[in-house]
């Protein structure tokens, strides 16, 4: 099961009450205005086969972006459209699933404009006090989404060898939410001369992480060990500042930190293998802070307070924990840049990211995201997909984007040359491509949603009751 099927089973959950969904529930609670008329296990609107011959307001549109046509009733296509909807609001929203929750309950543009425009962040950046400082009452529904999609998601990574049994310690509760999902890099700093280091004697680790790696034995079964399930909080960063007990998964890595740049590519295609199952399994967004600042001490540039650690999604190292506390400054200088070029995700894989987040966007990061977002917007694949460890085509202004039309190659390329990165310059360019002329033989146009929400048609009823959860959402579902 990946992410995405636990985030659909915790949609199912909240909206028709069960974690198998009710494919056949249809809101009819009394309300001003009248009843919703919401249908199915994700509660799309609207529809009531009593009343209607035909499914009426959103659906039609959700199902015709969605490339579906049937019979709504149908379990599998509403599982089908739900996944492609979800997985386009997760790639929109840069891998933040606790905006891809609130975007399917009260709609995109909403969750553009209310919360991640004047949060001041970008959308990977955003967490859970976030969304209901700025939309009061949106984290009840986020959050329950969440959880039930974590209680779905995989305990033991399946590749590992168990040993869960032979630490001393069982692991301990997590302390906040789930859904700033992130993954931390510990280094051992220990093991014999002759290899990059490994442990021996498992009874001995009373401060375990979730998992151990050894890509000097990589890619045999014996390159990663388990010690603790990933439903429970480690203890890799010995509470130094309190956070060991946050909501983060912790991995030690067989290794020195003043070594770690000078690895060799086994090493760094090990921790690929490990995180593009976080990614994809786990739900932990494809982002990545600075490493180049990975030193000892406890006011270095990499530190974080507690509130920015648990704001942030994605992966990290010991080293950006516990500004003005911890001292720690593994697992050094991981090169962040080879380690994602061996990050293949299948072509099919909806989990495939597409932002890199340091402390600072600089230009190139800039041009990257804007360029992987036209490629998506536009569909084109030529010179290999850019969201797949393709990384030459950001070299300069006149990259190549796969585009014919010259018209539509000077846009992109002054938009990659000139814009910052952030949801209303996304928008922009989507009303912005939707202009031009000519449009490019077999494009795909962005969802409308992109603009306005679910609203496609300027349909826009009352907001409506969810029937199980009690919680009252906007108009789009």
């Amino acid at each position: 099961m990946s992410f995405l099927d636990a985030f659909m089973a915790g949609v199912r959950l909240v909206e028709s009450g069960s974690l198998e969904g009710d494919y056949q529930a249809v809101n009819r609670r009394p309300r001003p205005g009248g009843p919703s008329l919401a249908f199915g296990a994700y509660q799309m609107l609207f529809y009531d086969p009593e009343v209607h011959d035909e499914p009426q307001g959103f659906i039609p549109s959700l199902m015709s972006q969605a490339g579906m046509a049937g019979d709504i009733r149908v379990p599998t296509i509403q599982d089908a459209v739900a996944r492609s909807w979800f997985t386009d609001l997760h790639r929109r929203f840069g891998g933040n699933w606790l905006l891809v929750a609130a975007a399917w309950h009260m709609g995109a543009a909403a969750v553009a404009d209310r919360i991640v425009e004047p949060s001041g962040l970008l959308a990977p950046e955003v967490d859970l006090a976030t969304i209901e400082r700025l939309a009061p009452g949106e984290s009840v529904y986020v959050s329950g989404v969440m959880d039930a999609a974590a209680l779905m998601a995989p305990k033991m990574h399946p590749d590992a060898i168990d040993v869960t049994d032979e630490v001393p310690l069982p692991g301990k509760p997590w302390v906040g939410g789930s859904g700033n999902r992130k993954l931390v890099f510990h280094t051992i700093e220990g093991g014999d001369s002759d290899e990059i280091g490994w442990p021996r004697d498992w009874t001995r680790w009373i401060l375990a992480p979730h998992l151990v790696v050894n890509s000097d034995r990589w890619p045999d079964r014996d390159w990663l060990y388990q010690t603790l399930p990933l439903d429970v909080a480690g203890y890799g960063l010995r509470d130094n500042a309190g956070e060991d007990d946050r909501f983060v998964w912790q991995v030690e890595v067989a290794g020195r930190a003043a070594n770690v740049a000078t690895y060799p590519d086994s090493f760094y295609r090990a921790l690929a293998d490990l995180c593009q199952w976080f990614v994809t399994e786990m739900g932990v967004p494809d982002l990545w802070l600075d490493f180049s600042c990975c030193e000892f001490g406890a006011e270095t540039d990499c530190r974080r307070t507690r509130a920015e650690i648990d704001q942030f999604s994605g992966f990290m190292g010991h080293c950006h924990f516990g500004r003005g506390i911890d001292t720690h400054g593994d697992p050094g200088h991981l090169d962040v840049e080879r380690l994602r070029s061996f990050m293949q995700p299948l072509e099919e894989d909806p989990m495939a990211g597409f932002y890199i987040v340091e402390d600072q966007v600089d230009d190139r990061r800039r041009r990257l995201f804007w360029v992987e977002r036209i490629q998506a917007k536009l569909g084109i694949l030529e010179g290999g997909d850019l969201t797949q460890g393709n990384r030459s085509l950001i070299a300069g202004a006149g990259m190549s984007l796969g585009v014919n039309d010259a018209a539509t190659q000077a846009l992109l390329t002054k938009w990659i040359g000139a814009t910052k990165v952030g949801p209303t310059e996304d928008r922009r360019l989507d009303q912005a491509l939707a202009a031009r002329e000519p449009t490019l033989p077999g494009e795909h146009t962005h969802p409308e949603y992109a603009l306005k929400g679910h609203d496609h048609d300027g349909y826009s009823p009352s907001a409506h009751t969810h029937p199980f959860t009690g919680t009252t959402d906007n108009a789009n579902p």
